[in-house]
């Protein structure tokens, strides 16, 4: 029998993809919502060597607000675990955003902002001494990432 649907692969925490009828994914993606937050958020850099022994575990601290990115936060001690080389508190945005879903209600999930997004609102001098703590680690021996928090305590 020959299918009359294409389907799109979605990664999900399970290691085989699940297939998804095109259409149902469309209309998912129509029925998501960004919703832009008064509350700020809290960005740090990460820097993660390539080589496992440049590393370091480190416990960062949550006390800025609520972690985004909860498979790394320790929520008893209430820090980020993270094996990385060095971290730096980027400061802290304006504004936060989440996802809604039209016609779920009660259902919003915080979302990260992306880099471009979070440094445009950084101002030159906190932007200036990220750039010579990046330099520190070349992307050649190094990658850098982010962590995130919502503002809810300061």
């Amino acid at each position: 029998m020959e299918m009359l649907f294409k389907t799109v692969k979605i990664k999900t925490e399970e290691t085989a993809p699940v297939a998804l009828e095109a259409d149902a994914y469309k209309k998912i993606r129509k029925k998501l919502q960004i919703k832009t937050n008064p509350v700020p958020t809290f960005v740090i850099a990460v820097a993660i060597s390539k080589e496992e022994v440049g590393n370091s575990y480190r416990q960062i601290p949550t006390s800025y607000g609520r972690p985004i990115q909860d498979g790394l936060h320790d929520m008893v001690r209430d820090h980020y675990e993270i094996n990385c080389a060095d971290h730096m508190l980027l400061g802290k945005v304006p504004f936060s955003c989440s996802m809604v879903m039209e016609g779920i209600t009660e259902w919003e999930q915080d979302i990260p902002l992306p880099q471009t997004v979070f440094e445009s609102h950084l101002d030159s001098n906190t932007l200036a001494n990220f750039k010579v703590w990046r330099d520190k680690y070349p992307k050649s021996t190094h990658k850098i990432e982010f962590l995130q928090m919502i503002g809810c305590y300061r």
